[in-house]
C-alpha cells in the first residue's frame, strides 16, 4: 500500500473514517486479485443452494421419494461444509493478503493461501461454532 496507516513507528487506532479511507485504497490498489478471489469465495458459497435445486424442484414436482432423503441429507451437508471452508480460505487468503499489505510486509497469493490452509480445520470449526453461538442467541 502507497501509504502507511500510522505515522512513524507508533501505532494508534484508526478512526472509523481512516479505516474506511485506507480500506479503500488498499482495495483500489489490488481489485483484480481481491476481486477475483472474492468471487471465487461467492461461488464457492453458492454451490450447495446449486447443487440443491434441481432435488428441490423434484420434491415441489412430487416426483422424489422423501424416503430417499436420508441418504441425500447426510451427504449434501458434508458437501456443504466443504464449499463453506473453501470459500472461508478465499475469504481468509484475501484477509491474510490485505494485513501483509498494510503493514507493508506483502506476499504472494501462494503463499497467503498456503498459510491460510494449514489453519482450514480450525477455521472451519471456528466458522461452525460462532454460527450456533448466534443460531443459539435467536432462540
Amino acid at each position: 500500500m502507497s501509504g502507511h496507516l500510522s505515522s512513524g513507528n507508533s501505532w494508534r487506532p484508526l478512526s472509523a473514517g481512516n479505516a474506511v479511507t485506507a480500506g479503500v485504497k488498499l482495495y483500489r490498489s489490488h481489485l483484480k486479485l481481491y476481486l477475483g478471489l472474492a468471487l471465487r469465495a461467492t461461488l464457492w458459497s453458492l454451490l450447495p443452494l446449486l447443487a440443491i435445486a434441481p432435488l428441490l424442484l423434484l420434491i415441489i414436482n412430487d416426483r422424489f421419494d422423501l424416503s430417499d432423503l436420508w441418504l441425500i441429507v447426510p451427504l449434501w451437508s458434508i458437501f456443504l461444509l466443504y464449499c463453506h471452508g473453501r470459500s472461508l480460505i478465499n475469504s481468509a487468503t484475501i484477509s491474510r493478503l490485505g494485513f501483509r499489505e498494510s503493514i507493508d510486509r506483502p506476499k504472494s497469493i501462494k503463499t497467503a493461501r498456503a498459510e491460510v490452509k494449514k489453519r482450514f480445520w480450525s477455521l472451519l470449526f471456528s466458522s461452525i461454532l460462532g454460527f450456533l453461538i448466534i443460531f443459539s442467541g435467536l432462540y
